[in-house]
């Protein structure tokens, strides 16, 4: 199995990210265990925030009701904010990034505060190897295609850079959208063979796909997740913006 490399600066956003979003995590109750099958239920705005809640820690059954989600949005006319920004949340609980953290906090708490910035180690090393394993697992490539439908419809088509339209995704929070991208990065990676975390993200150095350049479907999103984030008050998604090559 070819291993994961993240240069120091991705690994502090990563561990930032994943901490803010364990953080929430344990701010809000497990789910229950969701007793339908996803595949028999029917997502409305009006039901979606308890079906997610119903979901938190089943990453399938999340995946089954992102798949509900991007199956009414992807050819919607006028999609409904509310299931875009579920969207948000149920790419997050699918991909399970946020929870799998929870088993490894004394890692990504060291990482943070600068104690472990070595990638190579052995207790770090593993964290990484469990989010490899976790991006298979959890089918990130499909995490990423169904999120590309379902938030395709946000992003603003008149804009030169890739943008969200108005207030799109504007309730969201910053660590959720920064989690998002990190699952599309993710994604991303392991479309090719021996591609690392870093290999890829030196595309993304020259700030030609912030602005547009070359973008498959799902990178569009990184990028409009990117220029929204580099442009807002907070430190994490400032961070983001640097590593996707935002210029001043």
């Amino acid at each position: 199995m070819r291993k994961l490399k993240f240069g120091l600066t991705a690994v502090l956003v990563l561990c930032a990210v994943l901490l803010a979003s364990c953080l929430d995590f344990f701010s809000n109750s497990l789910g229950e265990n969701l007793a339908r099958d996803p595949a028999t239920i029917k997502v409305t705005p009006d039901n979606v925030d308890k079906l997610l809640k119903e979901s938190k820690g089943d990453s399938a059954a999340s995946r089954g009701i992102l798949d509900k989600i991007a199956a009414e949005l992807k050819n919607s006319s006028t999609p409904d904010p509310k299931l875009q920004a579920a969207a948000v949340t149920a790419a997050n609980q699918a991909a399970g990034l946020g929870e799998l953290v929870l088993g490894n906090i004394g890692t990504v708490l060291n990482t943070v505060d600068g104690s472990d910035t070595t990638t190579d180690g052995d207790t770090f090393a593993t964290l990484l190897g469990e989010v490899q394993n976790q991006v298979k697992e959890n089918e990130f490539a499909k995490v990423a295609a169904s999120t590309s439908d379902s938030l395709g419809g946000a992003l603003d088509p008149a804009a030169t850079t890739p943008q969200f339209k108005g207030e799109a995704l504007n309730n969201v929070s910053e660590a959720d959208l920064t989690l998002l991208a990190f699952t599309l990065i993710l994604a991303e990676t392991e479309k090719i063979s021996d591609r690392t975390f870093d290999d890829y993200i030196k595309t993304w150095t020259d700030g030609n796909k912030l602005n547009g350049t070359g973008l498959s479907d799902s990178e569009r999103l990184i990028a409009a997740i990117g220029n929204k984030l580099a442009n807002g008050d907070g430190k994490i998604g400032k961070t983001l913006g640097d590593l996707l090559g935002k210029k001043e």
